[in-house]
C-alpha cells in the first residue's frame, strides 16, 4: 500500500482487522502494529501488509472474511480517505479441501521468456487418492507437473501433505495483448466422499507480452450491478460462478436478459468490464448515466477503478437507486495504454461484448430497476407479495429459493423482504430515456471564459477516486499492496 501524491503531514492507515476472528491484518515490517505510517518523505514506498488467518478448530470450508482500511492525517486531502475493503479468502485446514500456493505470492509469465510455479496441497488426510487436474485458457498459458509433465496431480492419504509443483508457461502468440490476466482451473477426482465437497480456486496468472504493436482497442465485456448490503452468500447465488468462482461482485446483466426489470431495493453498484486497462483515459466526464425519474445519475456517484477486479471500473451511488430505466454511455475518447480508442458499439439484450472490430463508436447499455418486480411485468403488485409470501422461510440453497424475490440481497426470503416490497407497491418502469446528447463542439471564444463542461456538456464538477489493488488469496502468510489515489477535477 502507497500513497500516489506527497502529504504534508504524516498520514496514518489504520488496518482494521475483522471482528469475526477470521484473519489479522499488520504491517509486514512490524507485526505488532496493525497500521502503516506514511511521512512527506515515504509516501511513494509501497508498505506491505501481512495476512493472516487465525487457525481455529472450526470446520468452515472454503470462507470469506474482509480487512478494511481508514486514514488519518492533519493534511485534509489524506483525511478519512475512502478506500475498498480487500476480501480474504480462507481455506480451512479443519475441512477437506485444497490450498494453491504461488512462489512470491503471484503467478507471473512473459510470452517468450519466464515461467513461473505454483504449489498444490491438500489442507485434511483423504481416505482414498485425490487426483487434481489443471485447464488453462486456450492459447494463453499451459499448466504441467513440474514432474512428470502431466496435467494432473495425484494426492495419497500418505503424501496428501506434500505440496506438489504445477510449471506454468506463457503460450508466445503473435497477438499484441499488453500486459494481461488469464486464470488456471481446477477439478477433482476421488473415492473418498468427503474430499468430493472440496472447493479449489482458479489460480489468476498475470502475462507479459512480448509483441508491441498494440492495434487492439479496448471493448465493454460486461456490466454487473451489486450492493453495499448484498450478503456474500447471496453475491455467490447470483454472479455466476457460485462459491468465489463467479465474479464476486453481483448479477451480469451481458445477455439475453438485460432488459429484464431488476427487483432488488439496493442497488448500489454498477461495475463495467473492460478488455483491458483503461484507468488512465477514464474519467467521470467520459461517463453518463440518465435516467427517464431522474435525468443525472453521475452527481451522486464516485468512481473508481480496479478496486473490485482487474480492468473494472465501480460506480459507487450515494443511495441506491430506485425506479426507473436507465442508460449508461461511455464515449470512444476512453483508450487503452496505446491509445486505442474504446470499440463501444452494444446491442441491448443482444451482444456479449461491445464493438464492431474498429476502434471508435460510443457505448450505449440499457439498465432497467424496478424494486419489487419479482414476476418482471412491469408493475409491483399484489402478485409479487403473494409470490414471495409463499416462499417464506426460504434460503440461498434450499427449494423455494429465488433471487428474484430476495429483494434486499440478504440470502434469506422474510419478513423484511415483504415489508421492502409492500412498501413500492403500484409502481411500474418507466418508458425508456432518450440517448444522451453527443460530444458538444467547442469554439474558441477570445474574449470570453465559459465554464468549464464535460464531453457530455455537464458541469464539470464531480469527484473522481481510483484505486488499484492486489489481490490475494489468504489461507496461508502473504501480504500485498494496493495503491490508492483520489484526483479532482475542478
Amino acid at each position: 500500500l502507497r500513497l500516489t501524491t506527497a502529504p504534508t503531514a504524516n498520514v496514518r492507515v489504520t488496518l482494521a482487522s475483522p471482528d469475526d476472528q477470521q484473519a489479522t491484518a499488520v504491517d509486514a515490517s512490524n507485526p505488532s502494529r496493525g497500521y502503516l505510517d506514511f511521512t512527506p518523505q515515504n509516501w511513494n514506498v509501497p508498505q506491505t501488509v501481512l495476512v493472516n488467518a487465525i487457525d481455529d478448530s472450526a470446520q468452515e470450508s472454503f470462507h470469506r472474511t474482509f480487512v478494511r482500511h481508514t486514514s488519518t492525517s492533519a493534511d485534509p486531502a489524506y483525511e478519512a480517505v475512502g478506500m475498498p475493503r480487500v476480501v480474504v479468502n480462507i481455506t480451512d485446514n479443519d475441512f477437506p479441501g485444497v490450498m494453491l500456493i504461488p512462489s512470491n505470492g503471484a503467478t507471473e509469465v512473459s510470452e517468450g521468456g519466464a515461467t513461473d510455479t505454483y504449489q498444490i496441497v491438500l489442507t485434511f488426510p483423504p481416505t482414498e487418492s485425490v487426483t487434481i487436474s489443471m485447464t488453462n485458457v486456450q492459447n494463453q498459458v499451459t499448466a504441467t507437473a513440474s514432474v512428470g509433465g502431466g496435467t494432473s496431480l495425484t494426492f495419497t492419504p500418505q503424501n496428501w501433505n506434500v505440496p506438489q509443483q504445477v510449471l506454468v508457461t506463457a503460450v508466445d502468440d503473435a497477438l499484441s495483448e499488453g500486459t494481461h490476466k488469464t486464470y488456471i482451473s481446477h477439478s477433482l477426482a476421488t473415492a473418498d466422499t468427503t474430499f468430493q465437497q472440496a472447493f479449489i480456486l482458479q489460480e489468476i496468472v498475470t502475462i507479459h507480452d512480448n509483441d508491441t504493436a498494440d492495434t487492439v482497442p479496448p471493448r465493454g465485456l460486461d456490466v454487473q450491478v451489486g450492493s453495499s448490503e448484498w450478503s456474500v452468500t447471496f453475491i455467490d447465488a447470483v454472479d455466476g460462478g457460485g462459491i468465489a468462482a463467479g465474479n464476486g461482485r453481483g448479477l451480469s446483466l451481458a445477455s439475453a436478459d438485460q432488459l429484464k426489470n431488476l427487483p432488488w431495493i439496493n442497488i448500489d453498484r454498477l461495475y463495467i468490464q473492460f478488455s483491458e486497462d483503461v484507468s488512465a483515459s477514464l474519467t467521470p466526464a467520459k461517463i453518463a448515466l440518465v435516467g427517464t425519474n431522474l435525468a443525472n445519475y453521475m452527481p451522486g456517484v464516485t468512481l473508481l477503478y480496479g478496486a473490485d477486479g482487474p480492468n473494472v471500473a465501480t460506480l459507487r451511488f450515494a443511495s441506491p437507486i430506485a425506479n426507473d430505466s436507465l442508460i449508461l454511455s461511455l464515449l470512444d475518447s476512453i483508450t487503452d495504454a496505446a491509445g486505442n480508442q474504446l470499440d463501444g458499439e452494444w446491442s441491448d439484450a443482444v451482444s456479449t461484448a461491445s464493438g464492431n472490430g474498429t476502434a471508435g463508436g460510443r457505448f450505449d447499455f440499457r439498465i432497467d430497476v424496478l424494486p419489487g418486480d419479482i414476476d418482471n411485468n412491469g408493475y409491483t403488485n399484489l402478485n409479487d407479495l403473494l409470490a414471495m409470501l409463499a416462499q417464506q422461510g426460504a434460503q440461498v440453497g434450499r427449494p423455494g429459493y429465488s433471487a428474484n424475490m430476495d429483494v434486499n440481497g440478504d440470502s434469506y426470503l422474510n419478513l423484511n423482504d415483504l415489508t421492502g416490497t409492500l412498501a413500492i407497491q403500484g409502481m411500474s418502469l418507466p418508458t425508456a430515456p432518450s440517448l444522451p446528447l453527443p460530444p458538444p463542439q467547442r469554439t474558441a471564444r477570445p474574449s470570453t471564459r465559459q465554464p468549464a463542461s464535460d464531453e457530455f456538456g455537464r458541469a464539470d464538477t464531480d469527484r473522481y477516486e481510483a484505486t488499484d489493488e492486489y489481490f490475494s488469496e489468504v489461507g496461508l502468510r502473504r501480504g500485498g499492496f494496493r495503491s490508492c489515489f483520489r484526483a479532482e477535477f475542478d
